[in-house]
């Protein structure tokens, strides 16, 4: 048995930070306010702040002077309502992370990002057909967006559609062949497909690019295993454990490795540590929240 990990992907938004001192309890301010505590961790700090940012943006005119001199919005509810729904998503609320991107996109129906996440949001739940259709929106608006053409072949490979995926994959890595995570999503299709040296060429250089990947380096040994590589494999298990040491897929596949290699003892004690273990690197990279734009002097 093999167990593969896939990576779906987000990039961080384009945007700056206002280097004039926020007013206080504005929009803006609030606003600031809940990314500091997302990016410290404060996911209910977080929460509240875009909660209230959201009441005051949505007592104003998108982009409208304040009667009170809150001065123009900024930024738009579309923005916050995105960021409260990455903190729900982060807090396993789907409901409602599902509900603030439908806002953020009644909003701004361009709004790539938004369409991005929803599509993980249905690929979480294995709605693939409603990524799918997420991610083809995304598509449409950015035809060179990376994460969407990456993240719409994880939800075609877990379809069953592996051509589909293969084909969005090689895009994304046309658009950037430094992207680790397709190319590790790509080698996952070549093994399958018996392209063995093909798919260790695509983990070479995944690792090559980011060596922090653990999961990389697993799958890594599952086709070197495959490939008869059983010190190579071992390797490349105990490096993917070393960088997380409660892995269980790794425990798992270095288990087999150990058993070739007629260590009954190790294997039984891999394979025992594996049940009992629940973390395994996330198969999402998520993006940093919306920041505050610069506004125009």
């Amino acid at each position: 048995m093999k167990r593969f990990l896939c990576l779906v992907i987000f990039t961080l938004a384009a945007v700056g930070v206002s280097a004039q001192t926020p007013r206080a309890h504005s929009v803006e301010d609030f606003f600031k306010r809940g990314v500091i505590r997302y990016d410290k961790g404060d996911l209910d700090g977080a929460f509240a702040d875009f909660n209230h940012a959201i009441e005051l943006a949505e007592s104003l005119s998108p982009g409208a002077a304040a009667a009170n001199h809150l001065g123009i919005i900024n930024p738009e509810a579309s923005a916050i309502y995105y960021n409260r729904a990455v903190v729900r998503y982060d807090r396993r609320d789907d409901a409602g992370a599902l509900a603030d991107l439908n806002e953020a996109l009644a909003r701004d129906p361009r709004y790539v990002m938004a369409w991005i996440k929803r599509g993980n949001l249905h690929l979480n739940r294995e709605a693939y057909d409603e990524a799918i259709r997420a991610y083809d929106r995304a598509i449409q608006l950015d035809a060179r967006n990376t994460l969407a053409w990456n993240n719409r072949g994880l939800a075609k490979q877990n379809k069953g559609d592996a051509e589909g995926a293969y084909a969005d994959y090689d895009r994304a890595l046309a658009l950037n062949p430094r992207l680790p995570v397709a190319l590790n999503n790509r080698a996952g299709i070549k093994h399958d497909r018996g392209d063995l040296k093909g798919a260790l060429a695509d983990y070479d250089k995944a690792i090559a690019l980011d060596a922090t990947l653990a999961f990389v380096f697993s799958n890594r040994g599952v086709t070197r295993k495959k490939l008869g590589d059983l010190r190579g494999a071992l390797a490349d298990y105990n490096q993917a454990i070393k960088l997380r040491p409660n892995f269980s897929h790794a425990y798992f596949n270095r288990s087999a490795v150990w058993k070739a290699l007629g260590k009954g003892f190790e294997a039984e004690a891999d394979f025992n540590r594996s049940l009992t273990l629940r973390d395994n690197p996330a198969t999402q990279l998520e993006p940093a929240l919306e920041r505050v734009k610069a506004e125009q002097p």
